[in-house]
């Protein structure tokens, strides 16, 4: 697979859409329901016919050779004084969906993630992207989250 240009907020935008549109239809398949929409705000991603919210992720990039997904739970632009909430702080999804590698992806309840979170204490970590937004977020292991936490892997 090669490295995908992440350089500018639009170019990860494109990126984090693309994986979105890739998920979509194995979404409606697992969870027996009909794609409604996209959504374009902090609340969700998918909305589906019967309401379902899905947030998705995508961590291909480092995933499969850290074991981990970060999942934001805050973010600092360079205009904001102090850190804001995001991520999972404020989703209103009921289920992550976040692709591991090219050929996989897991699905959890957010509230099973957060469980994960309480529970497992995570390491957190700080990147800075290159419009200046530091990403504060958890460090989870996916291979844990699966093993005791009601997540499920799937095959593209």
């Amino acid at each position: 697979m090669s490295t995908p240009n992440l350089k500018t907020h639009a170019d990860r935008k494109i990126y984090g859409e693309n994986g979105e549109k890739k998920l979509a239809p194995y979404l409606e398949k697992i969870f027996n329901t009909a794609f409604k929409s996209f959504n374009k705000d902090w609340r969700y991603d998918i909305l589906f016919k019967n309401g379902l919210k899905i947030e998705c992720k995508r961590d291909e990039l480092k995933a499969p050779s850290t074991g981990n997904v970060f999942i934001e739970y805050m973010k600092k632009t360079r205009h904001d004084d102090e850190p804001t909430d995001g991520g999972i702080t404020t989703t209103q999804a009921d289920y992550y969906s976040i692709i591991i590698n090219p050929d996989q992806f897991i699905v959890v309840k957010t509230a099973d993630l957060w469980r994960y979170i309480n529970n497992e204490k995570p390491y957190t970590a700080i990147y800075t992207d290159n419009v200046n937004t530091q990403h504060h977020g958890y460090l989870v292991k996916y291979k844990r989250l699966i093993r005791k936490y009601e997540a499920t892997r799937y095959n593209f």
